[in-house]
């Protein structure tokens, strides 16, 4: 009898490129291909940030999946973002500081 994961616990298949690619990007080695590939193996393996999150029947699945997708949302979000709003906001903080 095997046994079955629940959905919060299962994740994308991740190749050994995919492994090589993470690793290089934490050594500050990884080429334009291997940056692309970790972040989507970031994104859609780990962070599973474009599967649905609702499991039905079951909240606490439901809770893990969502907090399992925010991470892949941010950075999304962090990557769609003009930075001259950042810096525009940074330089407003810097100012009322003073």
């Amino acid at each position: 009898m095997s046994i079955v994961k629940p959905p919060c616990f299962r994740e994308g298949r991740v190749s050994s490129r995919a492994v090589y690619a993470l690793r290089a990007l934490e050594i500050g080695e990884a080429d334009p291909f291997q940056q692309k590939l970790a972040l989507k193996t970031i994104l859609d393996s780990f962070c599973a940030t474009y599967q649905v999150t609702f499991v039905p029947g079951e909240q606490d699945q439901t809770n893990f999946m969502e907090g399992r997708a925010f991470p892949g949302h941010r950075i999304l979000h962090y990557l769609k973002l003009d930075p001259t709003h950042l810096k525009q906001i940074e330089e407003e903080d810097r100012n009322n500081a003073t």
